[in-house]
Parts: structure tokens; sequence; C-alpha cells
């Protein structure tokens, strides 16, 4: 036996006491009693639960009649050691009323040494950014006199309140500010070198549906590492505080005044440098993706997955009408949203009526055609609104269709680039049947105006905008293969291609026949939407 490793008998834990009939009780034993229950509480804290923030500790920064004051709001906070630390009402304090560590300290100490000579108002002398957070504090309270047997007694606190302290300790900005989440560490869970040579030795695999295998979460828990009972608390001013087990709470931008007195500017990050407690309900909304953005609605949802086609002059009105998120119906007389759009939409419409009595009379003047005259084959009339929408566009310009897409939040315009859409158009071979893909030209997205409280440079909405010389070309030609047979459109958003405002990809699984919202509570995803097309002139849904 090594003799430098303890035996299992020394090293036994958990010393309490045992009771019996007429046992002696000193105030030691029941000072062994308490330390046993609060220590073993601990241990499954740090172990089970972890460390970090649990709930509420909110932070505000307001100005009074005595400077900056920041306003935390109840909560509770686990430390490394399993150290509650418990904020049962909102408390108000200044910078003066922290603890400063380091360098902060030793700032503060001098500037206050060399005395408070400078005028007011006279600049700082000095100014960066600091970590406050909280630690774990006893404060002894209620002197009494103890009656001992020689009647020499001495004073004792009769009681110990846990409180909640607060420090400043400085920050170097050219590392990064602090991240309160840890990254994902090397388990050591690689089979041993010396056992991938021996004959029978079979490497377990992963079973259906399993995240481990399980000899690799087991060598994960056998080599992870829990912090045992934390170091003695230190005096700071009458409080015995856990200086070395900080909770993280908010980067603030901070100065010490020409008389070493620390005020704080504002708050940086009250979220970042936070390290989490994931209890029960929080780790159930994360399971179910509540913090996803997700697909909230598409413009074309009377359509998604019918089982009845779509006429095909409503799919090329969609195309070819003015559109303020229509819902599919093929009214081109869709409300304005505002009186600007008012007045565009009556522009427009002016413009294609002028255009349309144009084509009309251009086409009772032309003479007709008798060698490949579509009318000959049976086609029958597109519709008379459609085709002269497109006249008034600018050739070769982006045009706005009446297909739009919003999501539950927001999300960086930056990622909404044509890659993230595409719709597909399937029409069936004239000859073998087979669904030839088509894909229609998405020439970009246009974001929708943010929201008031929306980051710069995100929206919660597109408009998707395809090539004006393929609508007049393709969908404006009386040989349009989509006159002819069913065919089937499929329209993809990738939500993978498609970050929100926190950089997370969009979850945008398209669930059954529900179009909206999409999500199966994981980032990314394509939201596949399905319908199809009849040709002109059928395909009118039930009433």
């Amino acid at each position: 036996m090594d003799d430098n490793k303890p035996s299992h008998h020394q090293a036994a834990s958990g010393k309490r006491n045992r009771w019996f009939k007429d046992k002696f009780v000193t105030a030691s034993d029941f000072s062994l009693e308490q330390r046993y229950m609060i220590e073993r509480r601990r241990m499954l804290t740090r172990a089970v639960a972890g460390w970090g923030m649990v709930y509420g500790m909110d932070l505000s920064l307001h100005s009074d009649s005595t400077g900056p004051r920041l306003d935390l709001t109840p909560g509770l906070a686990l430390d490394r050691h399993g150290r509650e630390l418990f904020l049962p009402h909102g408390v108000s304090f200044t910078a003066r009323e922290l603890i400063l560590l380091g360098e902060l300290h030793v700032r503060a100490q001098k500037i206050r040494e060399s005395g408070c000579q400078a005028k007011e108002g006279q600049k700082e002398e000095y100014r960066g950014i600091a970590l406050l957070s909280a630690h774990y504090g006893e404060r002894e309270l209620d002197m009494v006199r103890s009656n001992r047997s020689c009647e020499c007694g001495d004073n004792e606190y009769n009681h110990v309140q846990e409180v909640v302290q607060l420090s400043l300790a400085p920050l170097n900005p050219g590392e990064g500010l602090p991240w309160g989440i840890d990254g994902c560490g090397d388990c050591g869970c690689h089979p041993p070198y010396g056992t991938l040579g021996v004959p029978g030795y079979k490497v377990q695999q992963t079973a259906p549906h399993d995240r481990g295998p399980h000899d690799c979460l087991a060598a994960c828990l056998a080599n992870h590492f829990i912090a045992r009972e934390g170091a003695a608390l230190c005096d700071v001013n009458g409080i015995a505080t856990a200086l070395h087990d900080p909770v993280p709470l908010a980067v603030v931008a901070l100065r010490i005044n020409h008389c070493g007195h620390a005020e704080i500017d504002r708050i940086i990050d009250a979220n970042h440098p936070r390290k989490l407690v994931k209890n029960n309900e929080l780790l159930f909304d994360l399971v179910r993706g509540c913090d996803l953005t997700r697909v909230a609605k598409i413009s074309w949802a009377a359509w998604h997955r019918q089982p009845y086609p779509v006429p095909l002059h409503k799919f090329i009105d969609m195309f070819t009408r003015w559109s303020t998120f229509a819902n599919a119906t093929g009214d081109v007389k869709a409300e304005p949203k505002s009186e600007a759009d008012a007045q565009t939409k009556a522009e427009l419409e002016a413009k294609a009526d002028a255009a349309a009595k144009e084509a009309a009379l251009a086409k009772e003047q032309a003479p007709r055609q008798v060698d490949g005259d579509a009318s000959e084959k049976g086609n029958p009339p597109l519709s008379d609104a459609a085709p002269q929408r497109q006249a008034f566009t600018e050739w070769g310009a982006p045009l706005d269709t009446g297909f739009e897409f919003e999501f539950t939040g927001p999300v960086q315009i930056a990622t909404l680039t044509p890659e993230t859409v595409q719709i597909i158009v399937y029409v069936p071979d004239e000859r073998s049947g087979w669904l030839q893909p088509w894909l229609v030209p998405i020439n970009g997205l246009r974001p929708q105006p943010p929201h008031k409280c929306d980051p710069p440079g995100t929206t919660r909405g597109a408009v998707v905008q395809v090539s004006s010389p393929w609508v007049y070309d393709e969908l404006n030609n009386r040989n349009t293969l989509l006159r002819w047979q069913t065919s089937r459109v499929e329209i993809h958003i990738r939500g993978d291609l498609i970050l929100d405002a926190r950089g997370q990809a969009v979850d945008a699984e398209a669930l059954g026949m529900r179009p909206t919202p999409s999500g199966n509570g994981s980032p990314g995803g394509t939201f596949m939407s399905v319908f199809s097309i009849a040709p002109e002139g059928k395909g009118e849904e039930p009433r």
C-alpha cells in the first residue's frame, strides 16, 4: 500500500453526533451538528445544481442627490462552494459602498493617502471597466454575556446573519469581457492507449437515441472536478466574506475621482458575465426551444399543403400585383398600411390602367398570328389585370412579390441573402412524366422596417424579390409551362443560414400540416411549404 495515500478508513468524512440517552451535550456538539448539516447541503448543491445565478438580481442605474446609484432586485445565487447568496428584498447602493479589489483598491488607497486637494470638478484620477460580483458573507449579531460557572463569562455574539457582499474587480479591455458559459473541454474519455492493442478489446458504440456511449459519460464524470470546501472567509469591515468565490453580475464602467471615491458611470453588460444555474424549469424551456426564433407568418398560408391546387392566375398574381403582406386570396385591392403606401399604390394603379389600355389597343390593331398562335392550341387567356402590372417596373430591377414571411423575433439583415430562400416549381415532363425542377430567380430579400425596440441591423420580416425580366418573359408568356399541367411548388426558408439578433440560427423546421409557427426545438433546419398549381381555368378551391 502507498503510505502517502490514506486508507479507506482514513478517508472517511461526515463526522456527526451519535445521540443516546443521558448524553452530555456541549456547545461543540451543537456546532458539529450544525456544521455537518450545512456542509452536506452545500456539497449536494455544488455537485448537482452547480453554481451561478438562480434567479433575480437584476441591475439598473439611476442618479439622485448622492450621485449614481445601482439598484439590485431580490434574487438567489450559488457560489462555487455551494453557499447560498440570498437577497430577500431589493437594495440600492453607491460604488463607495462596494469592496474594491486588486488594482482598484490600490489606486483608490493611493489617491486617498495623497489627500483630497484637487478642486471640485477636476478630471478623475482613474477611469476603466470593472466586474461587479456578489459574495457570500456572514455577520455576527446580538452581543450577550455568557454565564459560566466561574462567573467570569465573556461577551459573545448570539447569532450569525448571512449577507450578500458586492465587489468591483478591474478588467483589462484587451483581454475581452468575461463570459458566463464554460467552453466544451476534453472529457478524456478516449480509449486508453494501452488497451487499443489488447485482443478482444472493443470500443463501445453509441446506441440509437443515445448521447453516450455510457463509458464515455462515466469517464467524464470520473474526471469531473467539484470544488471542495471553500477557503476561510476574509474579514472585510467586520463581515466574514468569501472574497475568493465571486458570482459575476455585470461589467460596468467606473471612475475613481480625485478624492479616491469610486463612481459607476454605466452598466456595460449585465447578461454575458453571468454564469447560470439551469433549474428544471429553465432546462425544460431549453428542451422545447423557447429561446429560439421561428417563422411566425407566411403570406401564402392559405395554400400551404392544401388538397386542392391553386389557380394559375392567383399564383401569377403573387408576382405581378401590389402587395402589403397579402393573404394569398388573389385580391389585388390590398389595403395600404400608410398614406405613403396609398399614394404609391394609386400611382401604380394609374400607370397599370394606362398600360392596360395601351396593350388592349395594340392587341386590336395587331394582325392575327397564324403559325404558332397559342390560341389555336386551346390555351385559355391569362388574366387581364396581371400581365400589365410589369409594364411600369424598371427593366431589370428587383420586383417585390406577394411572398412575404415574418419571424417571432428580430433577425440579422446581413444573413437575409437570396440563397436563404428557394422557390422551386416542379413541372411534369410531357413525355415521361418526370418532375423537372425549375428555380424561380430570386434577386433579393427586402427587409421590413425594424421594430422600435429591436437592435440596429435587424428585421422581423422580408419580402421575396425576383427578376422583373423573368416575370415578363415567363409568367406573361402565353406558352409558359405552367399553363398545361398541374405543377407542384416548394418554398424553402433555410433557417441554418438565417441568424437572429443573438447570433443563433432560426428554428425553421415545418411541422405537419400547420403552416406556422415553425420549429422542432433545435436551431436551424429548413421550413418547407408545398402547394400545387392548376392549369389556367382549373383548380378553383371548393367554397
